[in-house]
C-alpha cells in the first residue's frame, strides 16, 4: 500500500466504477447531441432494462467504461435488451485511458448502410476504378 492511501471497500469500489460509467455515459450524451440535440441518458434500473445507457433515434446503445470492459459481453447484453424494439444494438466500449470503439454485429452493420447509402444491386464494380477499364 502507498503511503497516505487506504484500501478501497468493495463498495466504494462499486461505487467509483459507477461514478466512472456514468461520466463515461455523459461524455457519450455530450457527443451525440451533436447529431441527436434530444440524446440523454437512460433511465436505469436494477429489476430490469428500461432504457439503453444512452437513448437516441434508430440504436441501442450499451456503454462500458473502465479497465478492459468486455466488448462481446457488452454487444449480448444490448442485443438482448433491444430485442422486441426496432432499434440496432451498439457497444460503446473505452478502455481507461484509451479512444472509444463501437461494436455491432455485421448484419446490423450492414442494414445501418443500406438504409444510409442504399443497395445497389447488381454493381459489383470497385469505385476506384475508372469508367471505361475493363
Amino acid at each position: 500500500m502507498l503511503h497516505g492511501m487506504t484500501e478501497r471497500t468493495a463498495s466504494q469500489r462499486g461505487r467509483w466504477a459507477r461514478q466512472k460509467g456514468k461520466r463515461g455515459e455523459r461524455d457519450l450524451v455530450k457527443l451525440l447531441r451533436k447529431i441527436w440535440p434530444k440524446a440523454k441518458r437512460g433511465w436505469q434500473t436494477r429489476s430490469g432494462r428500461d432504457d439503453p445507457d444512452v437513448v437516441v433515434p434508430y440504436l441501442w446503445i450499451e456503454s462500458k467504461f473502465g479497465i478492459k470492459p468486455n466488448p462481446r459481453a457488452a454487444l449480448e447484453q444490448a442485443v438482448a435488451d433491444s430485442a422486441g424494439t426496432d432499434k440496432l444494438p451498439v457497444a460503446v466500449i473505452r478502455d481507461n485511458g484509451k479512444p472509444a470503439f463501437v461494436v455491432m454485429r455485421l448484419t446490423d452493420y450492414y442494414q445501418m448502410l443500406v438504409e444510409m447509402f442504399g443497395e445497389k444491386d447488381g454493381d459489383t464494380t470497385d469505385q476506384g476504378e475508372a469508367e471505361g477499364d475493363e
